[in-house]
């Protein structure tokens, strides 16, 4: 699923405070401190390849959550879902809590069958499915159905292929 080269977001990342990022490249997700407190950090690159980086808590749709369980000392992205389908498309009820461990560039294989264009995925361990063995866990989650670009059914049409 990942590209040599990574192509550029060409809809804006909506920020909570009503700002956007435009024209960025995410790479990874990471602990970091943010004014003295421990929290999760998006990494990107600018039209220039100028690394910086956004806390997740800033971003629309993101929150940071503390793992529970296995997951215990460990941080957590936390968002509500788009599950678009041929017949129905909602956001689910429960948000969803993954421990990311990558960011991904491409097509998932199985979005691919649902008419999805290239997109940027968060890849981790869905903490809902932790009765399944870990492997089983990891998940591909692209931002436009996590709502980073804003409300998913009105960004829907730009992931969509025709």
């Amino acid at each position: 699923m990942r590209d040599g080269e990574f192509p550029q977001v060409k809809i804006p990342i909506l920020l909570k405070n009503g700002d956007q990022l435009n024209d960025v490249i995410p790479y990874t997700i990471a602990r970091t401190k943010i004014d003295g407190k421990e929290t999760l950090a998006m990494s990107f690159l600018d039209s220039n390849k100028k690394a910086f980086k956004v806390g997740v808590d800033e971003i629309a749709g993101l929150e940071v959550v503390p793992g529970e369980g296995e997951y215990a000392g460990k941080m957590l992205v936390s968002f509500t879902y788009y599950k678009p389908t041929s017949e129905t498309q909602y956001l689910e009820n429960k948000p969803r809590h993954v421990l990311i461990f990558e960011i991904r560039h491409g097509v998932n294989e199985a979005h691919y069958g649902f008419g999805e264009n290239y997109a940027f995925y968060l890849v981790g361990q869905d903490v809902q499915y932790k009765d399944a063995p870990p492997d089983e866990r990891t998940r591909q989650f692209p931002e436009w159905r996590v709502g980073m670009m804003g409300d998913p059914q009105a960004v829907e049409p730009h992931f969509k292929r025709d």
